[in-house]
């Protein structure tokens, strides 16, 4: 289901996988990219900030 940890997204809306299988996630709900390293079970956050959005580099909106 929906969520805002590691483990969870809250309404992904487009991903990239890169050449070593690592899967990027725009978790636009969460206002965050997170990183599935292949083969783990929860993912990292790589840009913005959980819950928060806005206008400064460390978020996304």
């Amino acid at each position: 289901g929906a969520g805002s940890t590691p483990d969870k997204l809250n309404n992904p809306w487009g991903l990239y996988v890169d050449s070593n299988q690592a899967v990027y996630i725009v978790d636009r709900n969460n206002h965050r990219v997170q990183l599935w390293n292949n083969g783990v079970i929860s993912g990292v956050t790589v840009a913005g900030t959980t819950g928060i959005s806005g206008p400064w580099s460390f978020q996304l909106n």
